[in-house]
């Protein structure tokens, strides 16, 4: 379908609100979760557990997740998502064995995984080309806040009202997102008219994203970008220890993080299409210079500066490629690419997380550091072939339709 050529603005703002209240409230919930978990059981293992059917699993769900936005009416689908969280989240306000939290805590997880491919495939439905950067790096903005304010918030409120307080508020959370998209009217969009041929099955936005040779190298060194910031994340506290700074310049390591994020998203809103090019590139550039910052400084307070110049780049890259999605995918199949993505980026996730123990004790925080700076550059030389075709296209030789 064509693209608007008005924005719907008041669709796109509480829609950035809903995400801005949904991730604070996730965020809240999730260390509240761990904390109580911890508490009832003792055992790291059942934090493993956690992480691993909160976040690991997602890499398996997405697929499906990102198919059902393609399906269905996406303002619909993500309403009945964050009412189902709601509901998995309420039930954990009254359930006390571990085992039933690890079940609630999936259900959550899994009631609203479809919600950031409907979102994110819906965007170029409410938004005109000219307001992309804008629509895109408002919700970013959301998201950055949310993730910023959340782990915070929980922290303080399941140490004053406890983890079931926190756990009734992440429900509360949902709901308040779901009004907002109820309130959200406008144009959303669905794949619903193209289950043919290309468009066809689970792996169409594979497809699609193998056959242009502009998505997937750009596509693919983004993953690998997953992977140098997760390599290195694992290190902050190892590296506060370092440092002699203790649980105080852990959080100001987490917090220059947020703010670099938050920043890169309001400057994110000027992106062009011409200026997406050179913003991929420096996003895999500016994460190795501010990654390998951390890892050469003998002065702490360059490590706060090397996380946030890291995020900030980081986050600008992340609405640059949003925007080259959204434009390059027809909307029939969006959801399915947005869900590829970020099916990519939690497995490659997993790995890094897997691993960031022993590279961390092998090579110390700030070598592992390095070595994340150094895997951004090989994801910033891998983009390469498609940042070049990207600014051929857009100096007269398209590769693609945009919208269908």
């Amino acid at each position: 379908m064509p693209a608007p050529t008005v924005t719907n603005r008041s669709a796109i703002r509480r829609l950035a609100a809903a995400r801005l209240v949904t991730m604070t409230g996730s965020w809240a919930a999730s260390i509240a979760m761990a904390y109580v978990l911890y508490q009832r059981t003792g055992s790291a293992v059942w934090l493993s557990a956690l992480y691993l059917l909160t976040f690991g699993v997602m890499g398996f769900v997405n697929p499906f997740a990102g198919a059902l936005a393609d399906k269905v009416d996406r303002r619909r689908l993500m309403i009945a998502s964050e009412l189902l969280g709601s509901l998995a989240w309420g039930a954990l306000v009254f359930v006390q064995a571990p085992w039933l939290m690890l079940v609630f805590a999936f259900l959550g997880a899994l009631a609203h995984s479809p919600f950031p491919a409907a979102s994110g495939a819906a965007i170029p439905n409410l938004a005109s080309q000219d307001d992309l950067s804008w629509a895109n790096s408002l919700i970013s903005l959301g998201r950055s806040v949310g993730s910023t304010a959340g782990p915070a918030l929980g922290g303080l409120l399941v140490a004053v009202a406890g983890g079931p307080f926190v756990f009734g508020l992440n429900a509360l959370s949902f709901l308040v997102s779901a009004l907002l998209i109820v309130l959200a009217s406008g144009e959303y969009a669905s794949g619903r008219h193209g289950e043919e041929g290309e468009f066809r099955g689970l792996g169409a936005g594979l497809r699609h994203v193998l056959a242009s040779s502009i998505l997937l190298p750009i596509l693919g060194g983004s993953t690998i970008m997953w992977f140098a910031l997760n390599i290195a994340i694992p290190a902050d506290a190892p590296l506060a220890k370092q440092f002699g700074v203790g649980s105080l310049g852990f959080g100001l390591i987490d917090t220059a993080f947020g703010v670099g994020a938050i920043v890169g998203a309001v400057l994110a809103r000027r992106l062009t299409p011409r200026l997406e090019p050179v913003v991929l590139l420096a996003g895999a550039v500016g994460v190795a210079i501010g990654w390998g910052i951390i890892g050469l400084t003998p002065f702490f307070a360059l490590v706060l500066v090397g996380s946030l110049l890291a995020s900030l780049v980081d986050s600008v890259g992340m609405v640059a490629s949003d925007n080259l999605v959204q434009r390059l995918t027809p909307d029939a199949i969006r959801g399915r690419v947005f869900a590829l993505i970020m099916t990519a980026g939690c497995l490659v996730s997993v790995i890094a997380f897997a691993g960031a123990g022993f590279l961390i004790e092998a090579l110390g925080p700030q070598g592992a550091y390095l070595l994340g700076g150094a895997t951004a550059l090989v994801g910033g030389v891998v983009m390469v072939p498609g940042l070049l075709r990207l600014r051929g296209s857009l100096s007269g030789e398209p590769e693609a339709a945009t919208e269908t």
